[in-house]
């Protein structure tokens, strides 16, 4: 058996098998921190994938010209689970972040980060008692989600954009839809990505998009009758689910939404109007064969937990995972429900000022899909708040972390190879 040159006396076999096994740039910054062989032996993650931010300009269709007279900037967010060492209490959860490269440090040696809400792309504010440097070394970190964005000159984020994008070197591209549910195309790659109406090639009219991911080497998207479609790297477009049956899908106070949950593609189906207990969900699941929606009963999503922001969504597990012995390991997040969706409620106010300096948990909301009840996230014991670090977290030289108390601020992260996320403010 031949030993690879450099790798820690990894053999050649075992450390393809690795290499085709490290499918984020998480799992591979890990890899390569262990040490200066194991660094040698697997090239950085970024080798492998386009790089952002990127410039976009989004033409008229009938113009060709520029929609809004400037360019964008393409970004990307990545969500983390910062979960407890593995010889921690098992009765310790973990949390989410969401965070952003804007770029290098002045010294042009680190890359900045900016820690994001969760969901909502408005706020930017932290707890008070944030600790001013992360030491990721000290816990489990697991990469969950990336979502993408359009940012204006003066970095707000573009809100009736919906973006998915491709960084793969086999299908560079990205979709986005706007506020008037039409959808677009680019290419990446260039220094200026050119994007434009992508016109579907199907004999059915498509109209009024609501969302769009890459989900399983393809773009699907999705419009408000729940008529969704696939385009794969050749633009050959495909239908993969028929509109729902029910004719209320039509009311334009309904939003759809798609998530992909344990390699499946779920739609939802929400009506956030009125009052909290007016609001409604119905999640559904593609059936490839029928090319239909099929509804899914809550019991199916069994310890699942659908989270719906502005830049994306994604699924985490509340389960307790088997450790090789056979008895239970570590859960995910002990003390968190499962089978609930997770979302921004809409803004009452008027003031978009007000809104975007507003506490980290006051416009998230929980749906119960057993109970059928929604409960605002402020209200929940801190304990079971999956956004801020438990209540049990502390940091050297500072007090018990209370995610009840925010100061307006920006924050800024640095985050080098996976090692250390420090923020000012």
């Amino acid at each position: 058996m031949h030993m690879a040159s450099g790798s820690g006396n990894i053999p050649d076999d075992l450390l393809e098998n690795i290499r085709n096994r490290l499918n984020t740039k998480t799992d591979v910054s890990r890899f390569r921190a262990v040490c200066k062989l194991w660094r040698s032996s697997i090239p950085s993650f970024e080798k492998n994938l386009l790089q952002l931010p990127s410039e976009v300009n989004i033409a008229d269709p009938d113009s060709g010209y520029d929609i809004c007279g400037y360019s964008f900037t393409l970004v990307e967010s990545v969500v983390y689970h910062l979960a407890p060492p593995n010889d921690d209490d098992p009765q310790k959860r973990g949390w989410l972040i969401n965070v952003k490269q804007v770029g290098l440090d002045q010294k042009g040696e680190q890359h900045t980060h900016h820690m994001l809400h969760p969901l909502s792309r408005l706020f930017r504010g932290q707890p008070k008692s944030f600790p001013k440097v992360f030491n990721f070394m000290e816990s489990r970190v697991f990469e969950v989600a990336i979502m993408y964005s359009l940012v204006e000159y003066g970095g707000e984020m573009r809100g009736d954009f919906k973006v998915a994008a491709s960084l793969n070197l086999d299908f560079p591209a990205f979709m986005a839809i706007d506020l008037f549910g039409t959808l677009y195309y680019g290419e990446l790659g260039a220094d200026v990505v050119d994007c434009t109406n992508f016109l579907l090639k199907l004999d059915d009219e498509y109209r009024d998009f609501q969302d769009v991911i890459f989900f399983k080497g393809r773009f699907c998207a999705v419009c408000r009758d729940g008529r969704a479609v696939a385009v794969d790297s050749c633009l050959n477009t495909e239908m993969i689910a028929s509109p729902l049956p029910n004719i209320a899908c039509l009311d334009h106070e309904k939003k759809k939404k798609l998530v992909e949950s344990l390699g499946e593609l779920l739609l939802v189906d929400m009506y956030l109007k009125g009052n909290p207990s007016d609001y409604t969900f119905e999640i559904f699941y593609a059936q490839a064969h029928e090319k239909q929606w099929v509804k899914l009963e809550a019991q199916a999503l069994d310890d699942r937990i659908l989270v719906l922001g502005d830049d994306g969504c994604f699924s985490l597990s509340c389960m307790t995972h088997t450790i090789c012995n056979g008895t239970d390991g570590m859960k995910d997040f002990p003390g968190v429900e499962g089978r609930c969706i997770y979302f921004h409620e809409p803004h009452h106010s008027k003031s978009y000022e007000f809104h975007r300096l507003r506490s980290i948990l006051s416009d998230i909301a929980v749906y119960s899909l057993d109970s059928g009840r929604v409960s605002r996230l402020a209200d929940f014991p801190s304990s079971n708040i999956i956004f801020c670090p438990p209540p049990t977290w502390t940091w050297p030289n500072m007090p018990e972390l209370s995610c009840r108390r925010y100061l307006r601020f920006h924050v800024e992260l640095e985050i080098p190879d996976f090692g250390h996320c420090s923020y000012t403010h």
